[in-house]
């Protein structure tokens, strides 16, 4: 979301643009009015739009008002958002077919009368946030500034209406609780024969949409077994129930192509007589490949700080662990090199 630090009080009214907050955003489908997504991800991305058709607009409007502000932030302004605004081409759409177990899922009339929206009059809330570090005594790891989009309506629908219509995928979709089993969910998000990750998929195939660079879900998965979508590996736990997938292609060689992406910037991290581990800057991730061509881990700026810190080690494709604090100096590039390609 490129206008995120341009927004004031003064001009909150007139910024909403569905298109730069869509871009680079968190989706939570099934969300409620929880916020552990911009908990646990705000860091690195500011833009979170929430999707759910079971609660009411007073609890999500009394929520968005009040929960953040008990955390440190201030409320720069929440406004009402109409259906033309938000989706000027209408809200249904049938990108994906409903399977026989979503049919089924509908026959039963609480879930179908919330999946038609009997029970719940479609609305969006957006607001935005800005950290005031005279209100807590955190801010480590905390945006200083994030947007929050809640749509009241179907998430498969909402994303066929935003996401498809203007060929965008989200950089994150998060899958916490999502209703299934006894739940009020009429479909899967997490199975990808189902609706859902169809729509990110045909979305990715047809108008070119990158398909998410991560999943936050609470399902309990073995670190050593793929996520439950195609190509997404374990990547680490955020705290004990949530755990955090990266999309295989991210690490693929045949998707960083120098030619086509001119800002793609590289330096040697660890040099002996030839550089054991280099890494490339590539959009917001930095892709860490050792002395053999082997890409062996991507991190975001945070996991590079880390890095540097010491306080996160790097296994080469050949099982040996690299610690850079504890390298010699000779062997790392200058503080003005590294300046200059964090900067960049």
């Amino acid at each position: 979301m490129k206008s995120i630090h341009k927004i004031t009080k003064e001009n909150f009214g007139s910024m909403f643009n569905i298109k730069d907050i869509l871009s680079d955003s968190v989706y939570y489908p099934a969300s409620g009015i929880d916020a552990k997504d911009i908990e646990l991800l705000s860091e690195n991305f500011c833009s979170f739009i929430h999707a759910d058709y079971s609660i009411p607009k007073n609890i999500v409007k009394t929520a968005m008002s009040n929960h953040f502000v008990n955390i440190g932030y201030d409320l720069i302004g929440i406004k009402n958002i109409s259906k033309t605004e938000l989706i000027p081409k209408g809200l249904q759409t049938q990108y994906s077919p409903i399977n026989d177990i979503e049919k089924e899922r509908l026959s039963n009339i609480s879930i179908s009368d919330k999946f038609y929206g009997n029970n719940l009059k479609f609305f969006a809330l957006w607001s935005v946030y800005e950290l005031n570090p005279q209100n807590t005594n955190i801010t480590k790891g905390k945006a200083k500034r994030f947007s929050l989009l809640h749509i009241g309506g179907e998430a498969c629908s909402i994303f066929d209406a935003t996401y498809i219509k203007n060929k965008i995928n989200p950089s994150s979709v998060v899958i916490i609780n999502p209703g299934g089993g006894y739940g009020d969910n009429w479909t899967k998000f997490e199975n990808p024969d189902f609706r859902f990750y169809q729509n990110i998929k045909f979305n990715a195939e047809n108008n070119k949409a990158k398909m998410p660079s991560f999943i936050l879900t609470n399902k309990t998965i073995s670190i050593n077994k793929d996520a439950f979508w195609p190509d997404y590996f374990f990547e680490r736990s955020l705290y004990v129930h949530y755990h955090l997938y990266k999309k295989k292609d991210n690490m693929s060689k045949n998707n960083i192509n120098k030619k086509q992406n001119k800002n793609l910037c590289s330096i040697k991290l660890l040099n002996f007589e030839g550089p054991v581990l280099s890494a490339t800057k590539f959009k917001k991730f930095y892709i860490i490949q050792d002395q053999w061509k082997n890409i062996v881990d991507i991190l975001t700026d945070a996991e590079m700080k880390l890095f540097f810190d010491g306080e996160k080690t790097i296994s080469d494709s050949r099982g040996k662990l690299w610690n850079y604090k504890k390298e010699h100096t000779d062997a790392k590039p200058s503080i003005e090199e590294m300046k200059r390609f964090l900067s960049i």
